[in-house]
């Protein structure tokens, strides 16, 4: 049988032999796909976000049997796409991937689905002393130039740990521009500037060092989500939220508020923030080393928003633009994804969030708009309207509470590694702040794949020899 048959037959989402393939057992032109491990257990995945669905896809082409529970009622997550707002997909969560090694891209490619590279061409303005320009008319200024050092230099940064704001305080740099280092540095890793450990972020993929940035050219992320992982929603339990996870016993228990699962193995893939909350309760309790771990990871509120104008006031080859009062970064969508290339799109974080999450929309329009005519000097508004706005409140979502993680001082990727061990072989933990590609797509599913791993190898141990 050839592979892609054998494949289809085990109803396989995301090819587990893709990323698995000392797991998959071969077969010959005549035979029917075979399970490639005997396992007769159940495991309960909590969570049916990225590394929820990859974890169950693989799992289920090992021929594992897997449960869903899922707390909302749709699949995805912090995945979340609309296609009538504009003339591209809007993602109202996640949006692009980080690196050109990721285990969703290698998806993408093989259903022959076009990426493009967001933002590498165009030019970022920068808004400082009254004028808006490009940062190569910024070169002859020492603040600006002190403040980009700063920022690039992030990476190689080898003092004690502190926040992103305490660092560049002791690094002498000008307060006028800290709106700089807050778009550039600690907005891309959904935090402000006086809560992210600088020493935890050097590695991060969200860092400006790192100007990978691939999006779908014309197809909802969360299309690809139904469309990749159809097959499981049969085994998604929605609407179901877990209140306690009992591994005390042989098998583990998992109460909802939908009645009791039992499970021989459960992995865990909702957010941190929910993790953090207490509001499941895990008997035995965490382990202290766990409980340290998520003690020093983040994640505060988020706010996203596109807003579409009647026409492009900032540059047809503008990318970011940075300085504004009220948002840290605007992003222009621009001609990689829309041909009118009117819109722009918002996403905040932390303080910032928490203010204009709860604007109405016309006070939020208002304060846009207002921000907007400051940096560009009345263009926004004039002979010019926001004609459609659209915006997504994470922080207002039950089972989300927030963005994605980041370090807090203290800090490190040894945190992440720390989250992703198993308890006893029976608990797993995945999801981006499980990975050291945290706050990513990447990481969800670099995670899944790694638990997954993990869950197989415990089997195969665990049977008879």
């Amino acid at each position: 049988m050839n592979r892609r048959k054998a494949l289809k037959g085990v109803g396989i989402g995301v090819s587990a032999g893709l990323f698995l393939p000392s797991l998959l057992t071969s077969c010959k032109d005549d035979e029917e796909p075979k399970p490639a491990i005997n396992y007769d257990g159940t495991v309960i995945i909590i969570g049916a976000g990225a590394a929820g669905l990859y974890t169950a896809d693989l799992l289920v082409s090992q021929g594992v049997d897997v449960v869903i529970l899922e707390a909302g009622d749709r699949i995805g997550g912090r995945v979340k796409s609309v296609r009538s707002f504009a003339d591209f997909p809007v993602e109202l969560g996640a949006d692009v991937l980080k690196s050109q090694d990721s285990l969703f891209l290698q998806r993408i490619q093989e259903l022959n689905l076009n990426t493009v590279q967001v933002g590498t061409d165009r030019e970022n303005i920068f808004f400082f002393n009254g004028q808006a320009l490009p940062a190569a008319d910024w070169q002859n200024h020492a603040d600006f130039v002190a403040a980009q050092n700063f920022i690039n230099n992030i990476p190689a940064y080898g003092g004690d740990d502190k926040t992103i704001l305490q660092a560049a305080r002791e690094a002498g740099l000008d307060v006028s521009v800290y709106g700089f280092i807050e778009g550039q540095a600690a907005d891309p890793l959904g935090t402000d500037i006086n809560k992210a450990g600088i020493n935890g972020i050097k590695n991060s993929l969200n860092l400006p060092a790192n100007n990978e940035a691939i999006a779908l050219a014309n197809n909802p992320l969360e299309d690809i989500f139904f469309s990749v992982f159809n097959h499981l929603i049969e085994r998604v339990h929605f609407n179901t939220s877990v209140t306690s996870i009992d591994y005390s016993g042989e098998e583990v228990t998992v109460e909802t508020t939908n009645g009791s699962f039992l499970g021989n193995k459960v992995v865990v893939t909702v957010p941190v923030s929910i993790l953090k909350s207490g509001s499941i309760n895990f008997v035995p309790a965490l382990p202290d080393s766990k409980k340290a771990a998520l003690s020093r990871i983040g994640m505060d509120a988020a706010f996203k928003v596109f807003i579409k104008f009647n026409k492009n006031f900032w540059g047809l080859n503008t990318y970011k633009i940075y300085g504004g009062n009220v948002v840290p970064v605007y992003t222009s969508v621009g001609p990689e994804l829309s041909v009118s290339n009117r819109t722009l799109m918002i996403e905040v974080f932390g303080q910032d969030a928490e203010i204009l999450r709860v604007l109405s929309d016309e006070d939020l329009k208002s304060t846009i708009l207002n921000d907007l005519d400051n940096i560009f000097d009345g263009k926004a508004s004039l002979n010019n309207d926001i004609s459609e706005l659209i915006r997504m409140d994470w922080t207002g979502e039950e089972n989300i509470q927030g963005g994605y993680s980041y370090p807090l001082v203290g800090g490190s990727d040894e945190d992440r590694t720390t989250l992703a061990e198993d308890i006893d072989t029976k608990v797993y933990f995945a999801g981006e702040a499980a990975s050291v590609k945290y706050g990513t797509l990447d990481g969800a599913f670099d995670s899944g794949a790694a638990t997954v791993q993990t869950i197989i190898t415990h089997i195969q141990e665990e049977q008879p020899q």
